[in-house]
């Protein structure tokens, strides 16, 4: 029964006592919400620095670089395998940011109802980065510690205080984020997983450059990849393609 598009999220009373109380520890202000959307529209600000610790930790060459390599490659596979549990969940599990519902609306300015959508669950902004922080976590104890809290400041928070996002978007994307992650570990336990890491991680050049595509689209924010699927469904449209 909960699989059901509909107008209001799960747990809306909650939603609504959380973002009440953030809006009144930390009023709307111009400079406020200026830092919020200095997050939100600068990538090499929010999401650069997991770019950057992830290629590091695949250009280090201290001993056991194959075994880690591996390790690193569950991240982006965790990132597949949750983007897509949520493009099947989207179509049964929808709602309006809360700067676009109508209960929530009087929250807000109405300068930022123009934020978000008619679908913000999850937050794939938290649910990518954390993915990232904590995979990392294993291989660099401290610098995951920091980068998981970095996506709730940085990467969740922002996106919350101007209405894109309920508490509830973010919290669905940690409880995705950690139950991929563990799917993917479980998995990579599997000779032929590891296999298939290991192959993939010892293509040399190869290798190399999915690796660095890789860490340029997550420091970009993936604008790159969704301007062309955007060009992509376009084009399709136009040769009446159904997707």
């Amino acid at each position: 029964m909960l699989l059901v598009p509909q107008s209001q999220p799960w747990f809306k009373i909650l939603n609504y006592s959380l973002l009440e109380c953030l809006y009144r520890v930390w009023p709307f202000s111009p400079l406020r919400v200026t830092i919020a959307e200095i997050f939100i529209l600068n990538p090499w600000i929010s999401t650069l620095p997991f770019a950057l610790a992830f290629y590091v930790a695949w250009r280090e060459t201290s001993e056991g670089v194959a075994r880690r390599r591996q390790r690193l490659l569950e991240i982006p596979l965790t990132c597949i395998i949750a983007v897509a549990v949520t493009v099947v969940l989207r179509p049964w599990v929808a709602w309006p940011s809360p700067s676009h519902a109508p209960d929530f609306q009087s929250l807000y300015p109405a300068y930022l109802w123009a934020y978000g959508n008619e679908n913000c669950f999850p937050s794939h902004s938290t649910l990518i980065c954390l993915i990232v922080a904590i995979g990392l976590l294993p291989l660099h104890r401290k610098i995951g510690a920091i980068l998981v809290a970095f996506v709730f400041v940085a990467i969740s928070l922002p996106r919350i205080y101007v209405g894109g996002h309920f508490p509830i978007d973010v919290a669905a994307s940690a409880v995705l984020a950690v139950a991929c992650y563990w799917v993917v570990r479980a998995l990579s336990l599997l000779a032929r997983v590891q296999a298939v890491l290991s192959w993939a991680a010892s293509r040399g050049l190869w290798s190399e450059f999915a690796i660095f595509l890789w860490s340029f689209e997550l420091g970009d924010g993936f604008r790159g990849t969704l301007m062309t699927a955007k060009i992509l469904r376009q084009l399709a449209r136009f040769f009446s393609i159904p997707v």
